[in-house]
């Protein structure tokens, strides 16, 4: 029987996927997540709340020869993290890290655009960052609301060093920052949510777009 998940501060859909051994894309297909879908665009970007469906495994067999060896391949693949560093308005290029996620240590350095990429485990929800010469970070992973929503455009605004309060409410801080983004990207001082302040939040915060540093 499908079973009805309501999705908690920090999961996305790879980590409950395999949670209950199926692959994202097959929870996402199921028909009772089509309203889900069209909501969230980014099954890795959930709101606490949403509501998924978890349909039932289906049961495949294979008739094989018994005198032969066969090789069977779970169906599934691992989460891509991806993060963009900067130094101001400058990305971080070619700087060594060390990245640990749970029991997996990657070395590398950055690209030209400051990103570093690594497969990592669906269930992944905290990862380490060390740099040279700084501080160690600490990554919450899954805890970016969809941008539609107050917290997933305050915690954009605040990524981005709008210096914006998570609060979950659309206050005179939140207007405030919102007035600086704009204002740095040529977008009308509104103080408000509109279309082209979601457009332009999600293409400097959600890709590897060099956004511009706020004003000091």
């Amino acid at each position: 029987m499908p079973v009805r998940r309501t999705v908690v501060q920090g999961e996305s859909l790879p980590q409950i996927a395999a949670e209950h051994g199926l692959s994202p894309d097959t929870i996402w297909s199921a028909p009772e997540n089509r309203e889900l879908a069209a909501l969230r665009r980014n099954y890795n970007i959930l709101a606490p709340g949403d509501v998924v469906v978890i349909p039932d495994k289906r049961v495949k067999s294979m008739n094989v020869a018994v005198d032969r060896r066969h090789v069977f391949r779970r169906n599934g693949v691992p989460a891509q993290l991806r993060l963009q560093l900067y130094d101001g308005d400058l990305p971080r290029a070619g700087l060594a890290y060390e990245l640990v996620c749970g029991d997996q240590t990657f070395h590398g350095t950055t690209d030209g655009d400051g990103v570093l990429t690594h497969w990592v485990a669906t269930g992944l929800r905290r990862a380490l960052l060390r740099l040279p010469g700084s501080p160690e970070i600490v990554i919450q992973i899954g805890h970016l609301d969809p941008l539609a929503t107050i917290t997933g455009a305050q915690k954009r605004l605040a990524n981005l060093g709008y210096g914006c309060p998570i609060s979950g409410r659309f206050d005179e801080a939140t207007a405030a920052a919102l007035r600086r983004f704009q204002s740095r990207h040529g977008l009308a001082e509104s103080g408000a949510l509109d279309p082209a302040t979601l457009a332009e939040l999600e293409r400097l915060h959600d890709t590897t777009a060099h956004p511009e540093p706020p004003c000091t």
